[in-house]
């Protein structure tokens, strides 16, 4: 349990608090790539008590929710795109077919971020392989929205968690 409160941070601690936590999970869980409607995820996964997708993951970063669902931790690392959950899923909810990508946004908070304090930092544009966060000079770094597939591996690399993956339907 100590693991478990070190880990929960001041705006995850927040928005438990302001949100019930059914509510939370359905609308901001960020659901595993290759899912290509969330609606689908939510009628047709039945949260497999062996959590075929889960233990695929070779990233470990796929959990189960409190409604039993998959969705992606990527306060530590991000998701590869390596098609394993997809191919263990046994009732195909999730489908390689869909493509890459993760449904959502990102979101950059530039009140906690040190580069837009004028803090010399390049951890998120260096992480991003899609080249989808820009930081002239290691300065007030931007996301560009149209670039950026959620994968989430800028998230686990910025030293003071300023960004942050939301799921929902943008894509």
């Amino acid at each position: 349990m100590a693991d478990r409160v070190q880990q929960l941070t001041r705006r995850d601690l927040f928005r438990s608090v302001l949100r019930p936590a059914a509510y939370a999970d359905r609308r901001d869980a960020v659901r595993p790539p290759y899912c290509r409607d969330p609606d689908r995820l939510l009628a047709l996964c039945v949260g497999c008590s062996d959590r075929p997708c889960v233990d695929a993951c070779p990233e470990r970063i796929i959990e189960i929710d409190i409604e039993g669902l998959p969705r992606l931790d990527l306060r530590r690392r991000g998701c590869t795109f390596c098609d394993a959950c997809a191919v263990a899923c046994p009732r195909s909810v999730l489908e390689v077919e869909a493509g890459v990508g993760i449904r959502g946004r990102l979101l950059l908070d530039r009140g906690d971020c040190l580069a837009w304090h004028r803090t010399l930092c390049t951890s998120c544009d260096e992480r991003c392989p899609e080249d989808a966060i820009l930081s002239p000079a290691g300065l007030e770094p931007i996301v560009q929205t149209d670039l950026c597939n959620r994968c989430g591996q800028c998230v686990g690399s910025c030293p003071v968690g300023a960004l942050t993956v939301l799921g929902g339907d943008g894509m």
